[in-house]
């Protein structure tokens, strides 16, 4: 999981501070580092996009392209910071990708087949820039007079090599930008315009509404969309697309005032603490429950379904730093657990003497949930119950989701009296996978079916 975002810049204003306030808007996605890269320049720092030194950047170039990341291969080094940039005489690709390609062994295989170059490859990313590059160079090795139908034929190939999740932006120098969607839209993306005929392209609808974009569509499975610098577009699809997206988009990722493959996330999450409610009253007395309390943020409109449906006190009585990364897609275990302690506190009033329903997102590793039980229970608190929006995560996933191994996963060949004995609670709920997979798609009915490997196999 990481964000992306492009401007096409038609109308040749300045469009620098848009794409920092857009990355801004997207820095949930990721916050290890970013970047920003015109035709021209590119610009980077780790860390979150408010450090961005966009000075260097004051240009009114025709595109742009920026990346937020989380880490899901390789490590962090200056080299991996995206947008990814390969500069060859007079040709220069700018490249962001959000996902995780799964047959990078094979990609190698064919860029070392068609080239001299047999250098190693940090990450995914740069591996799928230079193939793009390689590509390229093929059809024209100045690569800006490649002609439409040429372009054609490379991004046809380049589908048919990839594979995994992706929604990857590209600038080419003198020639113009290329945005593409895999078959399956496992990572989000969508398009948006001004009333000067610029466009966006971004992984959520929240950066194209902070930016005064309006929303227009998403960039459906399979679809390219191709802007040259002359101002016109157009647009390729792949055959045997369908759309198949990742179902933690809406239970944790995607900010909750998004729309993902136009669905509504806010109230996505709220349907689901409904679903998850009336499991809870099949599967708890509810009258020894006093309060339930959120974990936020993501899970405080699961919470008032839950609420809605149990008809129980909702209680803000864990307060968060709201500058302290995210546990979930910090990669580095100690990391998570110093992060854990500065992340949240508790309000012990609101526990003392009180049974009390935590809900939370989801329970992956574990690691947040014992903290947060931990203090709730030192707050004075008498039960605790826990109940997660998400069914149980299982399994790891090759898509873009940190989740190296089984053994970190705390329901992962576990029972759930297991999972409670090791939280230290009375009961544990989770949503149902079906149950929830249904009524996400009842919202959306050109959905087929969604990723859920982490789920089940």
């Amino acid at each position: 999981m990481c964000g992306i975002l492009a401007i096409i810049n038609n109308s040749k204003t300045e469009k620098v501070l848009e794409m920092m306030e857009g990355l801004m808007s997207l820095n949930h996605r990721g916050q290890d580092s970013c970047g920003i890269s015109s035709e021209n320049i590119k610009i980077k720092t780790y860390g979150l996009a408010q450090f961005l030194n966009v000075t260097d950047l004051k240009d009114k170039d025709n595109s742009y392209v920026g990346h937020v990341r989380y880490g899901t291969s390789g490590e962090l080094s200056d080299d991996v910071i995206q947008p990814i940039v390969i500069e060859e005489e007079e040709n220069r690709i700018a490249l962001v990708h959000n996902g995780n390609i799964i047959n990078t062994e094979r990609i190698k295989e064919v860029i070392n087949l068609r080239t001299d170059n047999k250098e190693e490859y940090k990450n995914d990313s740069i591996l799928i820039t230079k193939l793009l590059n390689v590509l390229l160079n093929e059809k024209n090795s100045n690569v800006k007079d490649i002609t439409n139908d040429e372009m054609k034929d490379v991004i046809n190939e380049y589908y048919n090599l990839l594979e995994g999740s992706f929604s990857i932006v590209a600038i080419i120098k003198g020639w113009g930008v290329i945005a593409m969607r895999d078959k399956l839209g496992i990572r989000p993306m969508c398009l948006g315009e001004n009333k000067k005929g610029d466009y966006v392209i971004s992984s959520e609808t929240c950066a194209i509404d902070v930016l005064d974009y309006y929303y227009k569509r998403d960039i459906i499975p399979g679809e390219t969309i191709i802007f040259r610098n002359d101002s016109k577009h157009y647009n390729m699809y792949q055959v045997d697309s369908v759309l198949k997206p990742c179902i933690f988009e809406y239970i944790y990722f995607a900010r909750s005032d998004s729309y993902i493959n136009n669905i509504s996330v806010y109230d996505t999450r709220y349907k689901m603490g409904l679903l998850l409610g009336e499991k809870i009253k099949r599967e708890v007395n509810i009258d020894d429950i006093d309060v339930v309390i959120p974990v936020p943020d993501t899970s405080t409109i699961i919470a008032l379904g839950v609420c809605k449906v149990l008809k129980k006190p909702f209680v803000l009585g864990l307060i968060k730093n709201a500058y302290i990364k995210r546990t979930f897609i910090m990669e580095n275990e100690e990391k998570i657990r110093k992060n854990i302690k500065r992340k949240l506190t508790v309000i012990k009033e609101e526990v003392k003497g009180k049974n009390v329903l935590i809900v939370d997102d989801s329970i992956v590793r574990g690691n947040t949930s014992r903290h947060i039980i931990r203090m709730i229970k030192d707050g004075g608190s008498k039960n605790v119950y826990m109940a997660s929006g998400a069914p149980p995560v299982l399994y790891p996933n090759n898509y873009g989701i940190y989740i190296p191994t089984e053994k970190e996963l705390i329901a992962s060949g576990r029972t759930l009296k297991e999972v409670e004995d090791i939280l230290g609670i009375k009961k544990v709920i989770y949503n149902d996978l079906e149950e929830l997979s249904s009524m996400i798609k009842d919202s959306n009915k050109n959905i087929k079916g969604f990723e859920v490997t982490m789920f089940k196999k």
